[in-house]
């Protein structure tokens, strides 16, 4: 049986199931986030989040060898090199220059009536680098992450399959905890309504607190400055063989 729980379902939802394939046993999500209005003490607040992890702890399995979702294999990097030379010929001076060489001082002979030109190169390097949302990390993490730090507000992961596993020998049962995690300092809080216009300093600290400690709900471990928004439990789901 899967069960999933959320401090704020507006705010971000996480769901996970466990698919048999093969010999393996694949970790389905589907995980959206988007901004969203919470009560604090005495204000209303729009709270978003600008980075978040996901974490997986596995019962029974163990991450099967290979490529994890968001996981590119690192490759040599290429680069672009645009080489803009801007040296004139000696034919090109003659031509075009409009330098009277008849006003300039002789020095051991006679003038000529062309002019050397120093060369200038300027290199210009690019670099391309891709973005992924959710980025494969270690220790059975992801990183979900829009660019430039902007806040989450999309869907990503819709039925992906975050990893292959495969049983561990002897166990007597199968299944995994996902959870999504993100600091305090990652939340996006911004005053609604006309009681605040924008929050102070002192403000925000006190509003990021409160509404941290509700995000977070009650956990034996208490507060400690990272919250966890959600968490998944997942159980395999029976084979077409054994159905």
């Amino acid at each position: 049986m899967n069960k999933h729980r959320h401090a704020a379902q507006d705010l971000i939802e996480l769901r996970t199931w466990l698919k048999p394939k093969g010999k393996q046993v694949q970790l389905i999500a589907d995980l959206r986030a988007f901004s969203a209005e919470m009560e604090g003490d005495g204000f209303t607040a729009s709270v978003a989040i600008k980075k978040a992890t996901i974490e997986v702890e596995l019962d029974g399995l163990d991450f099967a060898p290979g490529l994890r979702f968001g996981e590119p294999v690192a490759k040599a990097k290429t680069s672009t090199t645009v080489e803009k030379d801007q040296r004139k010929t000696e034919a090109e001076v003659k031509g075009k220059a409009s330098i009277d060489t008849s006003l300039v001082p002789i020095v051991g002979g006679a003038a000529k009536g062309t002019m050397a030109v120093s060369q200038t190169s300027t290199t210009t390097t690019t670099t391309k680098e891709h973005h992924y949302p959710v980025r494969a990390i270690p220790g059975g993490r992801w990183l979900v992450t829009e660019p430039e730090d902007g806040p989450l507000s999309n869907s990503y992961l819709t039925g992906d399959a975050l990893c292959d596993t495969v049983p561990i020998t002897g166990s007597n049962r199968l299944g995994s905890t996902t959870r999504i995690t993100a600091k305090q300092k990652d939340l996006v809080i911004k005053p609604v309504g006309k009681f605040f216009e924008r929050f102070n300093v002192n403000q925000e600290r006190l509003a990021a607190v409160v509404l941290a400690k509700a995000l977070n709900g009650p956990r034996e471990e208490g507060y400690r400055g990272v919250l966890v928004l959600c968490e998944s439990e997942a159980e395999p789901e029976a084979s077409t063989d054994e159905r």
